[in-house]
């Protein structure tokens, strides 16, 4: 098996779908890794991007997981994977605001709502 994988980068499909089974077990800086190999010689590949911007949302880097969400949808508008997945962080990251200017009022139970409506957006 790992030498099937030393010749991932001639294979793009191996290597997206080792990313691919990275995710599924939680090894998120794998998906990270090998996505950023995959999408440096293969820089089309618009489920790369989706599966990258995952990743990084689940490691919490929203910035990145935007900024992938956003180069797929550069090559395909309507690819539907980046569509959601943009609107979802953009979903979160508004509540995620809206609760920060609470809290600076001193609107604590209202900072504490806001940011439990952005903990529980559906993400599927």
């Amino acid at each position: 098996f790992n030498m099937a994988l030393a010749y991932t980068l001639d294979t793009p499909d191996l290597l997206f779908m080792k990313a691919q089974s990275e995710y599924h077990t939680g090894d998120y800086y794998g998906v990270v890794s090998d996505t950023g190999k995959l999408l440096k010689n293969y820089p089309k590949h618009i489920e790369a991007y989706q599966l990258r911007g995952e990743a990084y949302f689940r490691l919490n880097d929203m910035e990145m997981a935007v900024k992938h969400f956003r180069e797929g949808l550069k090559l395909d508008p309507e690819h539907k994977g980046c569509k959601q997945g943009h609107k979802t962080l953009k979903k979160i990251t508004k509540k995620d605001k809206k609760a920060d200017e609470a809290f600076e009022k001193g609107e604590y139970k209202d900072a504490i709502d806001k940011w439990w409506e952005a903990m529980n957006v559906d993400i599927s």
